[in-house]
């Protein structure tokens, strides 16, 4: 199971659906998909119509209370949920007195990775910096949505500082995906220029216009085309990463991470 990141900056409103959309197309195409929303604003969710409480969560998960198992919700065949929840609020002073639940988290996404061909990681976009590290340190690889109406290159160089500092040293794929540009715009030429100038390969060839990122029939081949690129760039650039990242789970279960007893906020 490759396990991907998924990031937004605050402002950037197109990239939730963006995301959403890049999963639905991969399950279109036969794979079985795991969306994990660990926002404690639920943007994911709520975009999936899941507004009221539902009897396991995401906080459940990293908070003890239940696995990744019992947590999990179907949207349909091949496509499932752990949704998020409000009480996601409370994890940084959980993971200030537990500094084993991000490792803890990995082993339960281990512990489903048979069941799925990818998962999806939907991080916070402001505050929340452990859950911003949690989802981090266990993902294979990290995929950054970049809105130049929302931001400009500095807010996207302190995400990537944050994100290099997330992964501790390890070998973190990192993909950035440009939303909401138009072709008119000669400051969204520019912004593209700049960006690609500036990270050079982590920015991807396919940029998904103005609109690009709702369901519209007019914006779905951009994102087909983002879909195909980046499963492409997965397949080219996993391997390695994937392997360190077994022998780090490998090395966490050698050592008997103990199981913290279930915490309530």
């Amino acid at each position: 199971m490759e396990t991907l990141g998924t990031i937004r900056l605050p402002g950037a409103g197109r990239s939730t659906d963006a995301a959403l959309h890049l999963a639905d197309i991969w399950h279109q195409k036969g794979e079985r998909v795991l969306l994990v929303d660990l926002d404690p604003l639920g943007r994911a969710s709520r975009s999936l119509g899941l507004e009221r409480a539902l009897p396991g969560t995401a906080a459940d998960v990293l908070f003890g209370r239940r696995s990744l198992a019992a947590a999990t919700h179907v949207l349909a065949d091949g496509l499932d949920l752990v949704p998020a929840s409000r009480l996601l609020a409370a994890f940084e002073a959980f993971a200030a007195r537990d500094v084993l639940v991000a490792k803890r988290f990995g082993l339960a996404l281990a512990g489903v990775a048979h069941r799925y061909d990818r998962a999806l990681l939907f991080t916070p976009p402001e505050g929340g910096a452990a859950l911003f590290t949690t989802a981090l340190s266990v993902a294979d690889a990290a995929l950054l949505f970049v809105e130049p109406a929302s931001f400009g290159f500095r807010e996207v160089e302190g995400c990537v500082r944050r994100i290099r500092a997330a992964a501790d040293g390890r070998p973190l794929p990192l993909w950035m995906a440009a939303l909401g540009l138009s072709e008119r715009s000669p400051l969204s030429r520019n912004f593209l220029v700049g960006l690609r100038a500036r990270f050079g390969r982590h920015v991807l060839r396919t940029v998904v216009p103005d609109g690009g990122g709702r369901p519209s029939r007019a914006g779905h081949e951009p994102l087909d085309a983002l879909a195909d690129e980046l499963h492409h760039e997965l397949s080219r650039r996993l391997p390695e990463s994937l392997a360190v990242g077994a022998r780090r789970r490998d090395r966490v279960v050698r050592s008997e991470v103990p199981v913290l007893s279930a915490w309530t906020p």
